[in-house]
């Protein structure tokens, strides 16, 4: 093992992260490398806050340099002075045996692998500390964006002068290509390290101020007129020679000089730079574009350390009295769903970092309502429950399916996975071996103390099931996971099918995968009786597959922190707008909470904070906003589109819509 985790021993498995197990046992596999190509990892980590140091001071007193790094922007005095409890860090395998037994036991609450795909772990590169925040700008409003393929030169994010709104953008890559684009030409190019690039603050990437974007917008205009494909070019920003990007779109309709009407079928798309009331039309603007390997990764597995990463470096170039209103599109489907994950912790720690108020985020509740991902069920005490699971063919990407029960449940459970293919024995996990691993492609691992969030998982991996990579290939078909209550009092299990799609503008061969259950109601958008079989619990709707609670996992958790009354992190569904001002859930959208009599683990978020239009109308599906290049539209849907809605209204001054009641819904 590439760790010093002794994975044989069933006592690792008392707190841990399975994801690390799954790597380490499968030797990093399905991350793109050779084992031998890992010797860092990167983490995201939850510390204690107690004695006098500062937490993530006393993280690096009790490390060796040789074997952690952290970003020198988690050691700046305000933050220290917070006694923020949350870093990443690039750590060796030191580091594992320091959190088992050693100097970091008693500081390490949990820690969770964001190990990229397809690139080795890199050394932090030096850097001096981060300076101050700004002074310019102080009291303002400024937008920020962390997501996918920003067009910078977009007329969007222009002034009137036509020069650029964007304070700040941080590309986190090193490197101007990609292996899984099958790319080769760019792969091992690393970004401009010269004018106008600077190096990343954080100690990776490059970044540009608005000085630098100014100068190379200068630098390609003709009589008047900006060659935006030159420009993006010039700057290495490969992925921009797509039509659409989501960070595009997105960012055009939360900040772009028009508002929300003007893209109505029927309406031009006019911009109006008069209209100086509307802050989000002309305030100022910072992005953090997301390393590619974390974006092409959709499973979400990798990219929570990169975004608390973008959120300390928004937090660094916004001026100190500035209101920051941070727009992210990104997320999973699986995790605790219950708001106690590591980032979704971190991001209420975040806002508390400056004057209630002064610091929000917008968040995606997800576009998977129908998507079959969720399954929630009580089982007596003695009992077992199948879940039937189908994997589809030719899918080039590993499928995940994580097992929620209440803590400390790792007694109480046993669970076994039968494949499609009856020739292959059938695996099975307990808390007497909480690991298996089959010859058919599959790895089951149950934690009782999971370091993703409050209780007990299990998680359940299948490679994939078509590629060339020399890998073992899972077989295509309905696998079936069987649960089985051991212990003596009713068990109840949320069961979550990781992300496995493919983003906008990109091939990965992901296919996701879904449930499967006879009781299940596909003629109807909510969750109702079935009209195949005669129900006669959970107030009449037996199916296992919920739709209820189908949520991204970053946006599961409390709006605001103990520490401030304002309103701090927003989850926003989708609605469609209707005529005459009327609106209606959108089908893909998380909407109403679940009021059977259901039972259901605690604290399980079922219903966003919030809604905006996320489509046009019924008959016509998304939103116009900006394609890559100036002119050019392009329609998108999701909750994506309606988190710009929300971002838009908050700066200028608004309140969010709350979700529509069941009275209010038009039938």
């Amino acid at each position: 093992m590439n760790t010093v985790i002794d994975w044989e021993n069933g006592n690792s498995y008392e707190a841990a992260d399975p994801y690390l197990a799954w790597a380490e046992l499968t030797q990093y596999q399905h991350f793109r490398l050779r084992s031998s190509e890992v010797r860092r990892w990167m983490v995201l980590i939850h510390l204690k806050v107690s004695g006098r140091d500062a937490p993530i001071e006393a993280l690096i007193k009790n490390s060796g340099d040789e074997w952690l790094q952290v970003s020198p922007i988690y050691r700046r005095a305000d933050i220290a002075a917070k006694r923020f409890a949350f870093c990443t860090a690039r750590v060796g395998k030191e580091f594992f045996a320091a959190v088992a037994s050693g100097s970091l036991k008693d500081l390490v609450l949990a820690y969770r692998l964001c190990l990229p795909v397809e690139y080795p772990v890199d050394p932090l590169k030096a850097t001096g500390d981060p300076t101050d925040s700004p002074a310019d700008g102080d009291g303002k409003t400024i937008l920020a964006l962390i997501d996918g393929g920003l067009a910078l030169g977009h007329r969007a994010f222009l002034d009137a002068n036509g020069e650029s709104r964007i304070r700040h953008f941080w590309r986190q890559d090193d490197y101007s290509g990609s292996r899984y684009l099958n790319d080769a030409r760019r792969t091992s190019d690393p970004l401009h390290s010269t004018d106008p690039w600077q190096p990343g603050m954080m100690g990776y990437g490059a970044e540009l101020d608005r000085f630098a974007l100014n100068k190379a917008l200068a630098a390609h205009r003709l009589r008047g007129s900006l060659d935006e494909s030159a420009l993006y070019q010039d700057l290495g920003l490969w992925e921009l020679d797509r039509l659409a990007h989501h960070g595009t779109h997105v960012f055009s309709l939360a900040a772009g000089p028009f508002r929300y009407p003007e893209q109505f079928c029927g309406n031009d798309q006019s911009i109006n730079w008069e209209a100086k009331e509307e802050v989000a039309s002309t305030c100022d603007l910072m992005a953090v574009q997301l390393a590619w390997a974390n974006v092409l990764d959709t499973s979400g597995r990798s990219a929570d350390a990169n975004i608390l990463d973008a959120l300390m470096y928004l937090l660094a170039r916004c001026p100190e009295k500035s209101r920051l209103i941070v727009n992210t599109s990104w997320g999973a489907h699986a995790g605790p769903h219950d708001g106690s994950s590591i980032l979704e912790q971190a991001m209420l720690a975040w806002c508390d970092l400056r004057a209630p108020g002064q610091l929000q985020i917008v968040l995606s509740a997800g576009n998977h309502y129908q998507s079959r991902g969720h399954a929630n069920a009580q089982i007596d005490a003695g009992g077992v429950r199948a879940l039937p699971w189908r994997v589809p063919p030719e899918s080039y990407t590993p499928h995940f399916l994580e097992l929620w029960f209440e803590p400390d449940q790792m007694g109480s459970v046993e669970i076994s996975l039968e494949s499609p293919d009856s020739t292959q024995a059938s695996l099975s996990v307990s808390e007497r071996q909480p690991f298996a691993m089959g010859s058919g492609g599959a790895t089951l691992v149950l934690v009782n103390r999971a370091y993703l969030g409050r209780g007990t998982v299990a998680l359940l991996a299948l490679n994939p099931t078509a590629g060339n990579g020399g890998a073992i290939l899972a077989a295509a078909g309905l696998w079936t996971v069987r649960i089985e209550n051991v212990g003596g009092q009713p068990l109840k299990v949320d069961a979550y099918i990781e992300r496995n799609d493919v983003a906008l503008g990109l091939f990965t061969g992901a296919r996701q995968s879904h449930f499967e259950d006879e009781l299940y109601n596909d003629q109807e958008g909510v969750d109702v009786p079935s009209k195949f079989k005669p129900p006669t619990s959970y107030s009449d709707n037996r199916s296992v597959i919920r739709r209820t609670g189908a949520f991204s996992s970053l946006a599961t958790g409390s709006n605001s922190s103990k520490y401030s009354s304002h309103r701090q992190v927003f989850s926003v569904g989708a609605c469609v707008a209707l005529a005459g001002g009327q609106e209606w859930p959108a089908p893909y959208s998380p909407r109403l909470h679940d009021t059977s009599d259901r039972p259901r683990r605690p604290e399980v978020k079922q219903s966003p904070d919030c809604m905006a239009p996320g489509d046009e109308r019924v008959e016509l599906w998304g939103v116009r906003g900006a394609a890559s290049r100036s002119g050019a539209v392009v329609r998108l849907g999701g909750t994506s589109v309606s988190v710009a809605q929300v971002v838009r209204t908050l700066a200028n001054g608004g309140d969010p819509k709350p979700p529509l009641a069941p009275g209010e819904i038009v039938q």
